[in-house]
């Protein structure tokens, strides 16, 4: 029996991702040049989909990394750890409920993708699939989780120590609650006008009764972020220093139901730089 807390979801693809550190000891042997290493690592990061470095299209522009692969060495392997990345996020109005359903019919789905490549020029996963589950109505907010498995290796480069991480396992995606979320804890003024984008707001502070509102969408978006990795990783050189780069690819066809208590207003509101997905909802 499935736990409470696990998300139905079929999974639609798996496979692993190279990073610039596996695509080096993949081509070095062939290539002694440091140039012509320099390009051959340009033209196999370009045909695997790798984020490109700034100044792409200049013939030496991945000279410095190969020049730091070549010298930096392995001090030690610090093991496999379990961690987790949110892909999607159910917002919840304070004091009040939300519940989100897939509509599936025709054309609608709700299909998501996640390219996930480790810091420190480490490899890693590209996982598809398709949601099966619908949210009923909840009080808190909800996290939607894909957990992962990642490597942790600890090199030398220029006599620092550098940590890499190497995603090496998708085991998995989960719900998890969250009664504590920052965003639907603050009032509609204190809304940063710069960072975040707004909608129209619901006034209930002269209403004497519930108020519901359903939502249909259909949305499609990528997105691409740096995202910190939480491991109990011992004495690593420096804190945060474990990290994902992360492109997501999301098609969602949803109706999500909201309940408003009265005497507050709300207003929702997204980050003005990432695609409006599900609003989080200030309240006052």
């Amino acid at each position: 029996m499935a736990s409470p807390d696990e998300l139905r979801t079929r999974e639609t693809g798996d496979e692993h991702l190279p990073g610039y550190a596996e695509l080096y000891a993949e081509l070095a042997p062939g290539n002694p040049d440091p140039d012509t290493l320099s390009y051959a690592l340009q033209q196999r990061a370009a045909e695997v989909g790798l984020p490109a470095v700034a100044g792409r299209g200049v013939p030496r522009v991945l000279r410095p990394l190969v020049d730091v692969l070549h010298k930096r060495q392995l001090v030690d392997d610090l093991g496999t750890y379990d961690a987790t990345v949110t892909w999607l996020e159910l917002h919840v109005p304070r004091g009040g409920s939300g519940a989100l359903k897939w509509r599936t019919a025709g054309t609608g789905q709700a299909a998501f993708s996640l390219e996930l490549l480790g810091s420190g020029l480490g490899s890693g996963r590209k996982t598809s699939w398709v949601v099966e589950s619908d949210i009923p109505r909840r009080t808190t907010c909800l996290r939607f989780v894909q957990e992962i498995t990642a490597s942790v290796k600890l090199y030398s480069v220029a006599e620092r120590l550098e940590p890499a991480v190497d995603v090496v396992g998708t085991r998995g995606r989960r719900l998890e609650a969250w009664p504590g979320c920052p965003f639907c804890a603050v009032k509609p003024a204190d809304v940063d006008e710069f960072a975040y984008e707004r909608g129209d707001a619901i006034d209930l502070t002269a209403y004497d009764a519930e108020y519901s509102e359903t939502h249909q969408r259909d949305t499609s978006f990528t997105r691409n972020l740096d995202v910190g990795l939480k491991v109990p990783v011992p004495a690593l050189p420096q804190a945060g220093a474990l990290s994902l780069s992360l492109r997501q690819e999301t098609t969602m066809s949803y109706e999500v139901a909201y309940q408003f208590v009265n005497g507050r207003r709300y207003q929702p509101y997204w980050p003005a730089d990432e695609p409006a997905g599900l609003p989080y909802w200030s309240a006052g």
